[in-house]
């Protein structure tokens, strides 16, 4: 997909008819209005779940010791 200017080089695009888009946090904001409810649970609920699975993999392939210079448990 090729950009699309309103001059076919590097002015910002424009409406159909001619007038300037709306700004996007303008269409961000209508769409998706503040309806006041935060979970705040759910969001420490997701760092808790990405720091397990950050550690899981960061330990789970971790090798214990190399074949020259094995570790004898």
């Amino acid at each position: 997909m090729s950009p699309r200017f309103a001059d076919g080089i590097t002015a910002p695009r424009i409406s159909v008819t001619g007038h300037d888009l709306p700004l996007s946090r303008v269409v961000s904001r209508t769409m998706h209005p503040d309806e006041g409810y935060h979970d705040h649970a759910g969001t420490v609920m997701v760092i808790a779940w990405g720091q397990f699975m950050d550690h899981d993999y960061t330990l789970t392939g971790t090798p214990l010791g190399t074949i020259r210079n094995p570790i004898i448990v």
